[in-house]
Order: structure tokens, then sequence, then C-alpha cells
């Protein structure tokens, strides 16, 4: 049982939510029928709903809450499941035979649950009557109609019933003749019977929810001659009318205050209203956004000319009650908006004023020449191209400009023209000689972004390398006996260029000095002593945030050094210097106050290198 009630909590509460977009209305909670014993009577409540969600709303209104003796049905006319614009009638059946007259109130849950609060539930009160238990029958006569709502005081079916303006009507029902080959319900309407469409039942007619008094018959062809009914009379009673329909504006939204009076339902529509023209929107809602057509050049001309202005209509039921006629003023030029550089990055200001929806365009200006540029953004980076040398030329002499522009509504604004300066020259490339590593400075200038190249110069000849990092590490082939030949001869030198913009800059020349004869003439030896050694050792992690491992896989002892060094260190500092035993692993944590970047490691075995690399420290 528990877990049933917990499910139709979970239920109700996914309803609630689900469709909180849409409302339903009931047609009375609250109502009262007389009843012979043993005589079926019946209790129809009408459920409009009404919203703007397609969600459809679930209505579960037939959850008996307290006795269920004498119910004998209850039913929808329409389904359960509504959309805004549709509604069902909930037919509720009552028959109970008693020996004494016997009043029972019957409750149902309009969300499906009995925990609901009793104000929201549908009650009905029926007074069963000891007596007849013989149902009255319809007056049939040639041609007879009457209101389904038999009057058990006086045993009589009255011609005329009288509701409140937006409740539901009740059934007109009519006696069965026989020879009828043709039968049409009528409402009269300015004095002249008319034809009710679709309504051709011979037996009842249900008129729903009317908002006036109206009045019916029925008319039969009976044997090829035309019959007309009794007239019967709904009367309504006129809801009072709609109260408090007034409109502020508040930026480029109307705001609109919630009626009161009417049938407690409203329906919203709203007008600008531009001189003798009154221009419906499609808007159907209790506030209202302007449409980007209002803020045209043509329509602020009006603005401040003979006027535009916004009008909210407001029905409920027979009644439709107007707002105050509130003028849209001219919509406020574009303000604030100023431009300022900052390295290759054009920081724009907030803009103030127009309609508070600003779209941004921006242009280079050079000589007599706009050029759109395709960014859309409040600020602007400068595109490449910018920094080219004819650019770099024209901003030397007549000047290159960049502008922002502004739009908002009808309004648009350009910014100060701002000039760009000329980028300035690359400085600081010098690079300087460690071991076979070369280290280059970190550059200043230029436009803050920079490209690296490394040559190789032997004689007359400059040999690009591929390389195109900061520093250099020395490619193995020169090493060769050939180029150890040049070095001591005429010389071998390495150059780093550094390009940012349209500026290129060259470092100072760098002699690659002769590598030392002992280590050329036992190079071959070297390398396959030392072979194993580099394939055993591994570092990791790589990169690191805090500290590395040294992890070594030899079979025996053996003295090694670790060394690192970089370019902020200035000199090489040896981390690990002593006797490893087999499988040994060397870590370092590295210092707290080293920066972050690129450090180069050693690791030394009988004063030779045997293997080097790179560590990245960030």
């Amino acid at each position: 049982m528990k877990l049933k009630l917990l499910l139709l909590m979970s239920l109700l509460f996914f309803v609630e939510i689900g469709f909180s977009q849409n409302t339903v209305t009931y047609s009375s909670l609250n109502n009262t029928i007389n009843v012979n014993s043993g005589v079926e009577g019946t209790v129809d409540v009408l459920v409009n709903c009404y919203g703007s969600s397609s969600n459809p709303v679930f209505i579960d209104a037939t959850q008996s809450c307290g006795t269920s003796d004498g119910v004998l049905s209850t039913t929808y006319t329409n389904g359960s499941i509504l959309t805004p614009g549709q509604n069902t009638i909930i037919r509720f059946k009552f028959k109970k035979t008693v020996t004494t007259d016997t009043q029972i109130v019957y409750k149902f849950s309009t969300n499906g649950s009995c925990f609901q609060d009793e104000s929201k539930m549908i009650k009905i009160t029926v007074n069963y009557k000891s007596g007849s238990t013989t149902t009255p029958t319809i007056p049939t006569g040639n041609n007879q109609i009457i209101i389904s709502v038999y009057d058990h005081s006086t045993n009589t079916w009255p011609s005329s019933f009288t509701i409140n303006e937006g409740d539901i009507s009740p059934r007109l029902e009519g006696g069965f003749t026989s020879g009828v080959t043709s039968r049409q319900w009528q409402i009269k309407q300015n004095g002249a019977w008319v034809d009710i469409p679709g309504a051709t039942d011979l037996g009842s007619y249900y008129p729903g929810t009317i908002f006036v008094t109206s009045q019916y018959r029925r008319k039969l062809k009976i044997n090829g001659l035309l019959s007309y009914s009794n007239e019967v009379t709904i009367v309504v009673i006129p809801a009072p009318g709609i109260q408090n329909n007034t409109i502020t504006l508040n930026g480029n939204s109307v705001f609109g205050s919630l009626p009161t009076g009417g049938i407690g339902v409203y329906q919203y529509s709203w007008v600008i209203r531009r001189g003798l023209e009154d221009i419906p929107l499609p808007d159907t809602g209790q506030n209202l956004e302007f449409p980007s057509w209002t803020y045209s050049p043509v329509n602020e001309y009006i603005k401040a000319g003979t006027g535009l202005y916004v009008i909210r209509f407001v029905k409920s039921g027979s009644h439709t009650l107007s707002s105050n006629v509130l003028k849209i003023p001219p919509t406020p030029s574009v303000q604030n908006n100023t431009i300022a550089l900052d390295g290759n990055i054009v920081f724009g200001s907030l803009p103030t004023g127009g309609n508070g929806i600003y779209q941004y365009s921006w242009i280079i200006r050079g000589g007599l020449e706009d050029i759109p540029l395709p960014d859309t953004g409040q600020n602007l980076e400068f595109p490449s191209w910018t920094y080219s040398p004819v650019n770099e030329y024209i901003k030397a002499g007549t000047g290159l400009y960049v502008i922002r522009f502004v739009k908002s509504g009808s309004h648009t604004i350009l910014s100060n023209v701002l000039k760009i300066p000329p980028t300035p020259s690359v400085q600081n490339n010098t690079i300087a000689l460690d071991g076979n590593i070369v280290f280059g400075s970190l550059p200043t200038g230029g436009n803050g972004i920079y490209q690296y190249s490394w040559v190789i110069r032997g004689g007359l000849e400059d040999i690009p390398l591929p390389d195109t990092g900061q520093n250099l590490e020395f490619p193995s082939w020169t090493y060769s006996p050939v180029n150890e030949y040049i070095k001591a001869g005429t010389g071998l030198y390495v150059i780093r260029f550094v390009k940012s913009g349209s500026h290129t800059l060259s470092s100072n020349v760098l002699k690659i000095p002769p590598s030392n004869s002992n280590k050329i003439a036992s190079n071959a030896t070297t390398i396959q002593s030392d072979l194993s050694i580099e394939e055993l050792t591994t570092v990791y992690p790589n990169p690191t945030s805090g500290s590395i491992n040294f992890s070594t896989a030899f079979s025996t002892d053996k003295d090694i050094e670790i060394t690192v060094y970089s370019e902020n260190l200035k000199q090489a500092k040896s981390v690990f210097k002593g006797q490893i035993t087999p499988n040994q692993t060397v870590n370092w944590d590295i210092p707290s106050n080293y920066s972050k970047g690129v450090y180069f490691y050693k690791i030394l075995s009988d004063n030779k290198e045997v293997k080097s690399g790179k560590l990245i420290f960030r």
C-alpha cells in the first residue's frame, strides 16, 4: 500500500510540473441534485483547458474520495487528455433506492489523489427522495422539447433554467415521434431563428458554455411537413465586468497587470497603434516584448512625430476591456563606444542606450579604403595580415586605423578612430653554447608572437635546420669527420632567426668548437660501450609538476652523476652523484623556487656522457 501511495504521489508531481504551462478550469466544483429513489440522476461538469504550451494536460477527476454508494458511473465525453482550446465533460451518474429521504455528499479529487485540499475537489450533494421509483418521462407529443433538469418539488420539466455566465448549460431533450425525415436544433439571434451548425441529433442538444441568455427550439420535418417545437430559455446571469487592465513600460518590455472580474479566465491580445491604424500582434501573453520591426527607421520617425502606441485587450466571457494607451518612446541613441589598444588586442567599452541589444562590426581604415573585418565581438584581436610589410609601411606613413561600429535598434554609432602603431622591431636575440645545446634568449618587441628558425653556416653555405624551438640541440651530423675538419679550419657556425609580425632579427653568429679529439678517436667505442647504459635508463614522469625519477636496470653497481641545467640556472647543477645498485631508481624533487619551463639533463658515467634529454617542469 505504501509503495502504491509513493508511486501515485510521484505521478502527481510529474503531472503538476510537466504540464505547469497550461491550466484547466471547472464549470462548478459544488453541485446539488434531487433524485427520486431508484431513479438515475446525472451531473455534468465542464472542463476547459487554457494556456500556450503544446503539452497536453491529463485530467484525473474520477477518483471517489469517500463513499461510492450510489455512484453509477463517471465518464468523459471528450476524453481525459486536453490541449489548450479543448474541453470535455465529466458526467457523473447516481442511482440509489432509499426508503427515507437520504442525503449523500460525494467527493471526487481533481488530481487523482485523495490527499488533495477538499476546496479543490468536485463535491456533489445528492438528495435521494423516497417515494416514486420511476423515471419521469420526457413529454412526447408531436414535437416537444424540455430542459433536462427535472424539478422534483413540482414534478415538472422546466421551460427555462438559470446559470451563471461561464457555467455549463444543461442538455436539451426532445421527445421522439414517428415519420421524422430531418431534424435541426435552432437558436434565436437578433430576433430571428437560425440553424445551429451540426446540431441535427433527434433526441438531444448540448449547448455547452454560453455567455448570454439564449432561446432554443427544434425543427422537424414529419411526413413532409415542417414542425417547430416549443421554445426553452437558458437564462445567463452576466459575470461582473473586467477590472484592472493596466500596462507599463520597462525597457523593451511591456508588463500588464493581472485582471480581475469576468469569469476568472482571461484571453489577451495586443495591438500597435500607428496613426489611425491598429496592427494586431501575434502575442497572447499577459506581457509583451516589442517586436524588432518597431525599431525600424520609419517607426522611430513616427515615435518622434505623431507617436507609436501599444494597447492590450483582455477578454473574459462576454466582456472585453482595453488597457490604457501607452506611448512607445523613441529609442535613445547609443552612447559610450570607445576603443583602446593593449598589445595586439583592441578593447571596446560596453555601450549604453539603444534598445539594450548591441551588434558590433569592425573595420580597418588605410588611406581612403575601409576594410570590413569578420569579427562581431565587443573586442578585437588584430588579424595576422595587419603585420605584413606593406601594412607596416602604411603604419609608419599615412597610418592604419581601426574603428568599431555599434548598432542598436535603428541607431548606429562609430567609435573613436584608433591609430595602429607600427609593430616594434624584435630585440634580445642572443644565443650561447653549453655542451651540445645552444640556448637562445627570450626575445622582446614585435607583436609578442615569435617564430624561430636555425641555420648552420659552413663557409659560404647556410644549411637550414628543421628545428623551430627557442633552443637547439646539435644534430649528429655536425660531429662527422668532415665537419670536425671544417670546425678546426674555416669554422662551423650556428645562427638563430626570430620572426615576429613583419620583423625578423638574426642572432649573434656562434662558432661551434671542435669536439674533443679523444672523444672523436674513441667515438665508435664510446657509442658501443654506452649504448646499453642509455637503453637501460628511463626518465619519468616527463612532463612533471613536482619530482622526477631516473630509473636504471643495470646488472652491476655503477658510478654515475646526474646534472640538470637551464637558461635560468646559468650553470649545470648536480642532483645526484654516487654509486647505484642494480635496478636502483634515483628520485629528484625539483625545488619549489625553480622556474617552470624546459630543463636539460645529462647522465655521466666514468666522466663520459651516456644519456641526455629534456625535462619539462610545469
